[in-house]
């Protein structure tokens, strides 16, 4: 998921807190929360879904898609606010 990790690092800290608004809101699933953040960040939605960890049958797999998203903005939050 270089596309996200990437774009996350270099967001600002609005866009930080709205990308922890999409992943922590329970009401979507992982694909219309990767499709939200894609929107935010103006990546290729494709691009990402394409990056994303998937099972046997296709289909992005919630809970470790989920953990990476939070590490990458947790290290950009911290990164964000030292600044």
């Amino acid at each position: 998921m270089k596309t996200i990790k990437e774009a996350i690092e270099s967001a600002d800290l609005e866009t930080i807190d709205g990308l922890w608004a999409i992943l922590k809101y329970r009401e979507i699933g992982i694909l219309r929360k990767l499709n939200s953040m894609s929107k935010m960040l103006d990546l290729d939605q494709k691009k990402v879904y394409d990056e994303a960890d998937k099972d046997d049958e296709g289909r992005v797999i919630d809970k470790p898609t989920r953990q990476y998203i939070h590490d990458c903005l947790l290290e950009a939050s911290k990164k964000t606010i030292k600044n």
